[in-house]
C-alpha cells in the first residue's frame, strides 16, 4: 500500500503533496471550469453547484471543505429532497494509475464503500451511514456519498484549521 507521500509523486508539485496542496483549489476558483491545477496538472477541486449523478440521486456540491485522508470532503446537498449529505472524493489520476489499475479500484469502491447487499437487504453497521458509493465511469473520480451531519462537518472543519 502506498503512503501519502508516495500516491501522487508523478505531480511536480511545489509542496510534493498535490492533494493536500491548496493551488488546486486556487485554480477552480480563479478559473470557471479549471479541471486541472495550473502548476502541477493534478485534478482541481470540484466547483460550486457541480452535480454527481449517482443511482440513489443527484447531488450538487455546495462548498469544499478540506483535504482528509486520502480524499477531499465537500459538503453537498441530494437535489431531490434537499437533504444535506457529505461528499468525499477519491482521485484515481491516470499519471497514477494505469486503466487496469482505476477500472479495479472503481468496483472495489463500489462494492466495498456501497450498502446494497446481494438480496437487496439494507444493513449498515457502520458509524457514520454510507448513503451511496459512486465510481465516475467517464472520469478518474470515485464518491462516497454520507448523510450529512452538521456537527460532524464542524467537527471535521474545525480539525483541518488546526
Amino acid at each position: 500500500m502506498p503512503s501519502f507521500e508516495s500516491l501522487y509523486q508523478e505531480y511536480p508539485c511545489s509542496y510534493n503533496s498535490p492533494l493536500s496542496c491548496d493551488r488546486p483549489f486556487q485554480t477552480a476558483q480563479q478559473i470557471k471550469g479549471a479541471k486541472f491545477c495550473l502548476e502541477c496538472g493534478f485534478p482541481a477541486t470540484l466547483p460550486q453547484e457541480a452535480e454527481i449523478k449517482g443511482s440513489q440521486g443527484t447531488y450538487q456540491i455546495a462548498s469544499f471543505v478540506g483535504m482528509r485522508g486520502l480524499g477531499r470532503l465537500y459538503s453537498g446537498v441530494q437535489l431531490k429532497d434537499k437533504q444535506p449529505v457529505i461528499i468525499k472524493e477519491y482521485l484515481l489520476p491516470n499519471r497514477s494509475f494505469n486503466e487496469s489499475e482505476t477500472q479495479k479500484r472503481k468496483e472495489t469502491f463500489k462494492r466495498v464503500g456501497g450498502v446494497s447487499l446481494a438480496d437487496s437487504r439494507i444493513q449498515n453497521f457502520r458509524l457514520v451511514e454510507t448513503k451511496e458509493a459512486i465510481a465516475d465511469q467517464k472520469g478518474e473520480r470515485c464518491y462516497l456519498i454520507t448523510k450529512g451531519m452538521q456537527k460532524l462537518l464542524n467537527l471535521i472543519q474545525q480539525k483541518l484549521k488546526t
